[in-house]
C-alpha cells in the first residue's frame, strides 16, 4: 500500500543522516511506520538553490515537508523541483505563501486577533502607530525578534530618535531572514499560570483539528482554548497549518499567530509519534494512490445543492423536526461553508466582494455549528458522549452515517448523491 511521504533536511555534513534538530521528529516519523521518507541535501540546497535527494521514487508520489522555513519565492522552486522529481507536496506554494506571510492571513481573522498596522515597503509612520496602539510590539511579514535585547514592546511615549534606533537593530538581528515588510501589532497582556503565559499551538489539517498542544509550557491546569473557537479556523483554504492561541488577563481567548504547517514547530512535550499519526490519518485518505488520489476518492466538483439557500435551511428545520432534516441540513452547510471559504480566497479582504461573501459564510457556518451541536447532543442523551479531543466531523459521524451520508474527503455526502 503506499504510503505519504516525508520530507527532511539532511545534516549539513551528511545527506544520508537528517538534520540533528529534527532527529526526534525524524524517529517519530520512522517509528510509525506510516511514512516514506526522502531526505534533501541542506547545504546543495540552502546554499546553492540546487535540490539534491537521497532517493527518488519511481512512481508520483504525495508529500509533506518538515523541516526550516523558506521565503515563499524559495518554497516555490522546492516545490517545482520536487514535482520534477514526482514528490508532490500537498502544500502549494500558493497556500505556503497564505499561512507564511501573515498579513496574508491576518484578515480572516477579524476580531479574534490582535489589531495591527502593515508597512509593506517598510516605512512606518510612528505617528500613524502611536495614535493607534498605546502599546505595540514589532516584527515583519514572518517573526519578531526574540531572545534579544529588542524590546519585547513599546508605548507611545516612544520618540522618533529611541524607535529609529531600535529598528536599526531589528532590522540587523532579522538579517537575511527579514521577508516582507514591517507589522506593527498591539501588544497583548497575557494571562499567567505559574509564571507561564495560556498559549496553544493547533495544528489544522486537511480541514481537521489534527493537535491541540500546550505551546508556552504552562501546566496541566491551565485552560484551553474555547472549542468554539478552534473549530471557527478549521477552514482557512491550506492542507496543514497551524493557528496560535493565547488567554488574556481578562480571561478571553486571541490568535496571536498563524503559520504554514510544514514550517511550524511542534510543542516541547508534545507527542511525537501521535502528531505524525494524526498528519496520516487526515491525509492519506486524500492524497494517496498509484496516481495520487486513492480508489474511491471523492472529488466534489460543484455545489451538490445548488438551488438551496442558507435561509431555506433555516425553514427546513423549523418544518421537519426529524433526524433526516437535521443530517441533510449539516451536510449542506458542510459543503456550502467550504465552498465559501475557498471563494474568500479570490478576492481582496477589503473588496464589497469580500464583505459580502465573508458576511454570508459568517452566517452559513454558525448554523453549521448550532445544528452540529444539536447532534452531539441527541448522541449524549442517547450514551454517546461527544469525545471533545477530536473535532466535530468526527463527533457527529454516528448520526450522520445512521442517516445515510459518509464523509468522504472531509465531504458528508449521501449514499444515494454517490451512487449516481
Amino acid at each position: 500500500m503506499p504510503k505519504l511521504t516525508i520530507i527532511f533536511p539532511s545534516s549539513y555534513f551528511s545527506i544520508s543522516k537528517v538534520d540533528e534538530d529534527l532527529q526526534a521528529e525524524y524517529d517519530a516519523v520512522i517509528e510509525t511506520g506510516l511514512f516514506d521518507v526522502v531526505l534533501f541535501s541542506y547545504d546543495k540546497w540552502f546554499s546553492e538553490g540546487r535540490l539534491v535527494l537521497d532517493n527518488e521514487p519511481d512512481d508520483f508520489v504525495s508529500g509533506v515537508y518538515r523541516g526550516w522555513m523558506m521565503k515563499p519565492e524559495i518554497y516555490k522552486d522546492f516545490y517545482e523541483q520536487l514535482a520534477d522529481k514526482k514528490i508532490r507536496l500537498v502544500t502549494d506554494p500558493k497556500q505556503y505563501e497564505l499561512f507564511h506571510i501573515f498579513p496574508n492571513v491576518y484578515p480572516r481573522f477579524g476580531a479574534d486577533t490582535a489589531k495591527m498596522l502593515i508597512y509593506p515597503d517598510g516605512r512606518y509612520d510612528l505617528d500613524e502607530i502611536k495614535k493607534t496602539f498605546e502599546r505595540f510590539m514589532v516584527k515583519d511579514y514572518v517573526k519578531s525578534v526574540k531572545g534579544s535585547d529588542f524590546p519585547k514592546y513599546f508605548d507611545n511615549s516612544v520618540t522618533s530618535e529611541e524607535f529609529d534606533k531600535q529598528m536599526e537593530k531589528f532590522y540587523k538581528y532579522r538579517g537575511g531572514l527579514y521577508t516582507g515588510g514591517i507589522c506593527i501589532k498591539e501588544y497583548l497582556d497575557l494571562k499567567q499560570y505559574g509564571g507561564r503565559t495560556n498559549e496553544y499551538r493547533v495544528f489544522y489539517i486537511d480541514g481537521e483539528i489534527g493537535t491541540v498542544s500546550r505551546n508556552s509550557g504552562q501546566g496541566d491546569h491551565a485552560p484551553m482554548p474555547p472549542k468554539e473557537l478552534l473549530e471557527k479556523y478549521r477552514l482557512l483554504g491550506s492542507s496543514i497549518y497551524t493557528v496560535d492561541y493565547a488567554e488574556l488577563s481578562d480571561g478571553s481567548w486571541k490568535v496571536i499567530e498563524a503559520g504554514d504547517g510544514q514550517v511550524s514547530g511542534l510543542s516541547d512535550h508534545q507527542d511525537y509519534k501521535a502528531f505524525f499519526r494524526a498528519v496520516s490519518i487526515a491525509l492519506s485518505e486524500r492524497y494517496l494512490s498509484d496516481e495520487i488520489l486513492a480508489p474511491g476518492t471523492y472529488i466534489l466538483s460543484a455545489d451538490l445543492y445548488p438551488n438551496i439557500e442558507v435561509q431555506d435551511i433555516y425553514k427546513m428545520i423549523a418544518d421537519n423536526d426529524d433526524e433526516s432534516t437535521l443530517a441533510l441540513g449539516v451536510a449542506i452547510l458542510n459543503i456550502k461553508t467550504g465552498i465559501m471559504s475557498d471563494d474568500l480566497y479570490d478576492y481582496e479582504p477589503e473588496s464589497s466582494e469580500y464583505r459580502s461573501l465573508k458576511e454570508q459564510y459568517d452566517q452559513a457556518y454558525s448554523l453549521y455549528e448550532k445544528l452540529m451541536a444539536q447532534i452531539i447532543d441527541i448522541l449524549a442523551n442517547e450514551g454517546e458522549p461527544a469525545d471533545s479531543s477530536k473535532g466535530l466531523h468526527y463527533q457527529i459521524e454516528p448520526f450522520m452515517n445512521r442517516n445515510g451520508f459518509e464523509k468522504r474527503n472531509g465531504w458528508w455526502i449521501h449514499k444515494d448523491d454517490e451512487d449516481e
